[in-house]
């Protein structure tokens, strides 16, 4: 007779992941992010085109932008936005714009208490030029020396400084940081609201250093700047109490690793001053998404970087069948079909999302050709006081995500039917074949090959179910 034993899986081999992902394909309707055993996870979203939403806040919501924004965060149970576009518009130093958009934070934290609001400073666009900004009483006195300006004087020229290209986009996203860090405060403070209810609690640095390829010298004094920008930025932590956190998007390269500059070198600087790393991970593969990004994930761990580096994955929603809410260039090539559901398999980001914990809480899994470790060397814990906390991931951008349909539509239940019940049920090997499927569980009984094998139950509400399968030669 033969003896089975069962267990529920946690974590699945990688191999099972892509091929059982291959047979069925994942609900559409939105999900809560899944539960990270080491960690809180918070799904986080770039909104772009905040001054639209502004524009219409000023104009009496006629278009509803604002509400949208809320039902989307509601709906996809957003814990983090960061506005995105505002360096390049007049919002600072128009006082329409700043009022609405401190009720827009106001409004937000009353109607999602919890939730972070970062504010993004880009240099992937021109840069309008401001004013002189005078930073005499923008800085705590504890907060110095800020990078190589060890007084008051040194610092506001340092911010000022137009006097190249490169240092005018430095000093016009300090500036821009400043003002924005300044604006939040002080504001909230003066109108009696509710501590830190009308700022930002965390700001966001886009600086892609690692595109600049062309010699090692361009490449290098590109990464200076993005660095002095972070210590004007942790200066304004350092400042104002209400914003908690210093988040970058961050990509260390070995591009030029035979010249003696490495990625390593790259973390050691940028680690310590940042809160939080956004590391990018743009694929249109929904299985690949932890293969994309983890080897970034084992340099992170190294030994010269920060004990325990917080780190959100960065995941776009393009698709070359959509359109940017203010750009007529063809987005990029990345989730967008696998999201609509115009391409198999197809899913939600839940699943994208549990598809990439899934391979990097695997002690087992090791990215084919990637030069990663495995889960020991890069988590975490008392004996790797340089491994990583993955703290969630950020998705983008808003516009595309809400305007084709990439979400749970308002007033769909949320609520999973206490008796589903299976739909479909497959047996692979460890090798992530199909042995055989069924609506049945009578299924089993037609295994008569001694080992390891997996069962995945695809149920009446969505959900899937994975069990491990030991199945002993008879007695």
């Amino acid at each position: 007779m033969k003896k089975i034993k069962l267990s529920i899986l946690c974590l699945l081999t990688a191999s099972l992941l892509t091929n059982a992902n291959a047979q069925l394909t994942q609900s559409h309707q939105s999900q809560s992010p899944p539960v990270n055993p080491f960690h809180s996870f918070t799904r986080g979203m770039y909104i772009d085109c905040t001054d639209d939403i502004l524009n219409d806040i000023t104009s009496g919501n006629s278009l509803g932008l604002k509400q949208n924004l809320f039902d989307y965060i509601q709906n996809n149970y957003t814990g983090y936005i960061i506005l995105t576009g505002l360096e390049y518009s007049n919002v600072f130093g128009n006082p329409t714009l700043e009022s609405a958009l401190r009720n827009l934070l106001i409004d937000t934290r009353t109607q999602f208490p919890g939730i972070q609001i970062g504010i993004a400073g880009s240099a992937s666009a021109f840069f309008q030029t401001t004013s002189f900004l005078h930073v005499w009483d923008k800085f705590g006195r504890d907060c110095y020396p800020i990078g190589s300006a060890k007084t008051k004087k040194e610092l506001e020229i340092f911010v000022n400084d137009q006097s190249s290209v490169a240092l005018q986009k430095r000093s016009e996203i300090c500036k821009f940081f400043i003002r924005a860090a300044r604006l939040g405060n002080e504001k909230s403070k003066s109108q009696n609201h509710l501590p830190c209810k009308g700022n930002f609690d965390a700001l966001y640095l886009q600086y892609r250093f690692w595109d600049q390829t062309s010699s090692l010298l361009a490449m290098q004094s590109e990464f200076e700047q993005y660095k002095e920008i972070l210590t004007v930025m942790k200066a304004l932590k350092c400042s104002y109490n209400c914003i908690d956190h210093i988040d970058t998007e961050f990509l260390p390269t070995d591009f030029f690793k035979l010249q003696g500059w490495t990625a390593i070198d790259q973390i050691t600087d940028i680690d310590p001053l940042a809160d939080r790393l956004m590391v990018p991970a743009f694929t249109s593969n929904a299985q690949g998404v932890f293969d994309v990004s983890c080897k970034t994930l084992h340099y992170l761990s190294d030994r010269f970087s920060k004990p325990r580096s917080e780190i959100f994955l960065e995941l776009s929603a393009e698709s070359p069948a959509f359109n940017y809410c203010n750009s007529s260039l063809t987005p990029g090539n990345f989730l967008g079909d696998y999201l609509n559901g115009t391409v198999s398999p197809s899913g939600n980001m839940y699943s994208v999302e549990q598809m990439w914990l899934n391979k990097i809480n695997d002690p087992l899994y090791v990215c084919p050709a990637c030069n990663c470790s495995t889960f020991q060397d890069n988590h975490y814990q008392s004996t790797n006081l340089p491994g990583n906390v993955i703290v969630g991931t950020i998705w983008g951008p808003y516009s595309m995500l809400q305007s084709n349909q990439l979400y749970k539509k308002k007033n769909e239940s949320t609520l999973v039917p206490e008796k589903a019940t299976p739909i479909l049920i497959q047996y692979y090997d460890l090798l992530g074949h199909l042995i055989m499927q069924s609506t049945s569980e009578a299924l089993m009984n037609q295994i008569n090959t001694a080992g390891i094998y997996i069962k995945r139950m695809l149920f009446s509400d969505g959900r899937e179910q994975s069990a491990k399968i030991i199945i002993h030669a008879e007695d």
